[in-house]
């Protein structure tokens, strides 16, 4: 009888951990998404990083050494909190408070630059840049926003949805 009872505890504890380990809340999400991009692990959003950073400079800078040191500064600065969550059927928002860099005034800071240098005997090379651009990423000051991050349930997880909203949040305001 102690055996039966040992086991149905153990089958039981079992299924609850199965249960617990495979169900993510949008919250456990947000915070693996953010825990990826502070590591650097999220392909889609270095994409989006290099390719707004190629569009602020007008050309078709090829990524430099340098511009990978700079979005692995700029993401290990990342710190996000979360604020509520909200869950509403199979859609879900997650408010969160972040911390971090603001890709907008680090490529402002280094177009003035660039504007400076124009004339000079160095002129500007993708080389200066994307020097210019990993020293203004190191220099650069903290600054916190808030935003909602939306998810959908989608297979029975959830997914984050990648829109603007989000992508402002992580990169700042480009305007």
């Amino acid at each position: 009888m102690k055996l039966k009872l040992k086991l149905i505890i153990m089958m039981i504890g079992t299924i609850f951990m199965i249960t617990g380990c495979t169900s993510e809340s949008p919250s456990d999400v947000v915070d693996n998404y953010f825990n990826e991009l502070k590591k650097g692990e999220n392909a889609k959003v270095s994409e989006q990083f290099i390719n707004s950073v190629n569009q602020a400079e007008s050309n078709e800078a090829e990524e430099s050494k340098e511009m990978i040191e700079a979005f692995s500064i700029y993401m290990s600065k990342l710190d996000a909190k979360e604020l509520s969550e909200k869950i509403d059927g199979d859609k879900a928002s997650v408010e969160i408070e972040l911390s971090g860099l603001s890709l907008g005034k680090i490529m402002l800071e280094v177009i003035q630059g660039s504007l400076e240098n124009m004339f000079s005997a160095e002129g500007n090379t993708s080389e200066n840049i994307g020097k210019a651009f990993l020293d203004k990423t190191k220099l650069a000051k903290l600054e916190t926003r808030t935003g909602v991050i939306n998810l959908a349930k989608t297979d029975g997880k959830w997914k984050i949805n990648e829109d603007q909203d989000l992508t402002t949040l992580i990169f700042g305001n480009m305007e």
